[in-house]
C-alpha cells in the first residue's frame, strides 16, 4: 500500500477507527485523530476511553497497510 493510499484512508476516517498493520507484523485498532503528509496521530482504540492517556504519532513509512474497520481476531 502506498503512502498516498494510507494518507487518503486516514484522512477520510478522522474520528473513526482503522486497523493499522505495522511493518513488524503487529496490528492495532486505531482511532485516527489527525493526519499530515508524513503520518498520523491516533489513540489505541483497543483501550477504553478511561485508559487512553497517550496518543501516538506514526510515520506512514512504519506502516504496511491500513484498513477501515475492526481488528480481526
Amino acid at each position: 500500500m502506498t503512502i498516498e493510499e494510507m494518507a487518503a484512508i486516514t484522512k477520510a476516517n478522522i474520528d473513526r477507527t482503522v486497523t493499522v498493520k505495522f511493518g513488524n507484523g503487529e496490528s492495532d485498532l486505531a482511532l485516527v485523530l489527525t493526519v499530515d503528509d508524513e503520518g498520523f496521530v491516533y489513540d489505541s482504540a483497543s483501550l477504553g476511553p478511561q485508559d487512553r492517556k497517550t496518543s501516538f504519532w506514526t510515520d506512514f513509512s512504519e506502516v504496511e497497510e491500513i484498513e477501515v474497520g475492526r481488528l480481526r481476531a
